[in-house]
């Protein structure tokens, strides 16, 4: 026992752990990511975007937090896992912009702010290794802590600790030196000036539904890569189950994407891949789900 904790100390140490840089994170907050792509283009750049909405809510972390660090923690919808943590210096400002990086990535195009993150580390941790680490107010898993919202900071740092544990473990290292780092700066207008600053170009955050129609094929694909993880989750059998058990953002996520009926022909696709009866009545469920589900 006492090697262990001698190795697990000298892991942490080389992981950035306590002694390091997160001993100085004063929040956790959790994003949802539509696509691992965005993630890597994320750490290749130094950079991450984010919506109206927790743009505006993660200024409000950094300005509160006045000193120290505010660490994020990804999580790709629907993948079951967590897929790293980045830390962001208190003071940094939170920039108006839409960066041409993101591209056409699905989610992309609600990235109207923009903030420089340092990325400590970068692999999948199953949600299931942190499920000790529950909400005190809702007593469930952090996984299902909003997107944008902050986690406790107890159990926030308990889970970035799992993270330094699982990497020291399975040999994973810290996140690599951005290839092509982009520098914001603070010139343009952040969240707090958002009312009275110019509109910016483009769609709005939320942007019109896409229809199956419409997409295309890299969306189509990766659309429909979600419903398959979904649906093998726990079991085909588990595939209405796994659906209702979606986060808060993750449900939204699906409604924004989809209308309803574009909502059920994917389900309908899904069970027959799955060999799942797609009877009159599973039918009336799933529009009954996705009217709750709608935001």
């Amino acid at each position: 026992r006492e090697r262990e904790a001698s190795e697990r100390e000298a892991s942490e140490r080389a992981m950035g752990g306590p002694s390091g840089e997160d001993k100085a994170v004063c929040a956790v907050v959790m994003l949802k990511c539509p696509s691992a792509e965005l993630l890597a283009r994320s750490r290749d750049h130094g950079v991450w975007g984010l919506s109206e909405s927790a743009g505006t809510a993660l200024a409000a972390v950094l300005e509160r937090g006045k000193s120290g660090k505010v660490a994020l923690v990804f999580s790709v919808n629907m993948s079951g896992h967590f897929q790293g943590y980045a830390l962001v210096s208190c003071g940094s400002p939170v920039v108006r912009r839409r960066l041409d990086i993101w591209g056409g990535l699905p989610g992309a195009r609600e990235f109207v702010f923009a903030v420089e993150v340092a990325w400590v580390l970068a692999f999948d941790l199953p949600f299931a290794d942190a499920k000790h680490l529950r909400s005190e107010a809702t007593n469930k898993g952090v996984q299902t802590t909003k997107h944008g919202q902050e986690m406790s900071l107890e159990n926030g740092c308990a889970l970035l600790q799992v993270f330094r544990s699982a990497a020291a473990k399975h040999g994973a290292s810290q996140a690599p030196t951005p290839r092509h780092p982009i520098k914001l700066g603070g010139g343009s207008s952040g969240p707090s000036q958002a009312a009275s600053g110019s509109a910016d170009d483009g769609e709005g955050a939320g942007g019109p539904a896409l229809s199956l129609g419409s997409m295309s094929f890299e969306d189509y694909a990766g659309l429909f890569d979600k419903f398959r993880v979904v649906s093998q989750r726990e079991g085909a059998a588990a595939f209405l189950d796994q659906l209702e058990s979606l986060g808060w953002q993750e449900k939204e996520d699906l409604c924004k994407a989809l209308g309803k009926n574009d909502f059920l022909d994917a389900c309908r696709i899904v069970c027959s891949m799955n060999n799942i009866d797609f009877s009159s009545s599973r039918e009336r469920h799933l529009e009954h789900l996705y009217d709750q589900m709608a935001p």
